[in-house]
């Protein structure tokens, strides 16, 4: 598969793959983009890119950018409709019924692998996040509140959306970046509750001062589920690109 190209598949009135080059063998992958953003966005193209880079994959990037640029509660309403389309797709390509749900969670597959970059609540704070533990793996990048070199921006709608883009950013970099290892470190109790306390800003600096073990330390990206670390895990960054 040639990373720059790319195919258009729709899911109504009926689902067509024929002229793609769709492979039923290989690992087929879904990303769907969030609010204020659309399938076109070159920040997807780079995670594509990588994905292609490390293994034979269909990637599919879910467009639902027409409605997700409206009003955040009337976006936050659409996702019913986004997902039951992107179910039927998964019905027509696997034959299977899939996990119908309105919240994703560790039994909807094999491995779930969650990142948190916005954790913070909407009101009053403005996060755009979840900060609950939802899956086999929930990765928390800088506590999973905020994200360094966002809080400063003066730009009301870019210091809001910044941390929320930034788990996509972080993943590319994993994965294109042989360089740029995020390793996550395992949460303690008492880690969280500090964590939480400051508001994700002391667990930057508390993850350093540990060491990893094959039990407590699992990467981020596409082998994290050959590890056999399970739970909740803090994950330290840099300010900017490549963040590692």
């Amino acid at each position: 598969v040639k990373p720059s190209k790319r195919y258009t598949i729709t899911t109504w009135p009926s689902i067509n793959l024929e002229d793609s080059n769709y492979n039923g063998s290989h690992v087929t992958i879904l990303y769907v983009h969030g609010w204020s953003q659309t399938g076109n966005d070159s920040r997807l193209d780079d995670l594509k890119d990588a994905i292609l880079h490390n293994m034979d994959a269909n990637v599919i990037l879910v467009d639902w950018g027409t409605t997700a640029h409206i009003p955040y509660p009337q976006a936050v309403s659409n996702t019913r409709i986004v997902s039951a389309q992107i179910l039927r797709l998964w019905k027509h390509l696997t034959k299977k019924k899939g996990a119908d749900k309105l919240k994703l969670n560790r039994d909807d597959a094999t491995f779930v692998e969650v990142i948190h970059t916005n954790g913070r609540p909407t009101l009053p704070l403005l996060g755009l996040g979840i900060y609950q533990r939802l899956g086999d793996v929930d990765f928390y990048f800088n506590g999973g509140w905020d994200q360094p070199g966002c809080t400063n921006d003066e730009n009301l709608h870019l210091r809001v959306f910044c941390p929320h883009v930034r788990s996509l950013l972080y993943y590319v970099e994993a994965l294109k970046n042989p360089d740029c290892k995020f390793w996550g470190i395992k949460r303690s109790q008492s880690r969280t509750i500090l964590s939480i306390l400051s508001g994700g800003w002391l667990s930057r600096y508390l993850v350093s001062l540990r060491k990893c073990k094959i039990d407590t330390c699992i990467p981020v990206g596409l082998d994290s589920i050959k590890y056999p670390a399970r739970g909740a895990f803090d994950v330290a960054t840099s300010n900017s690109v490549p963040y590692c």
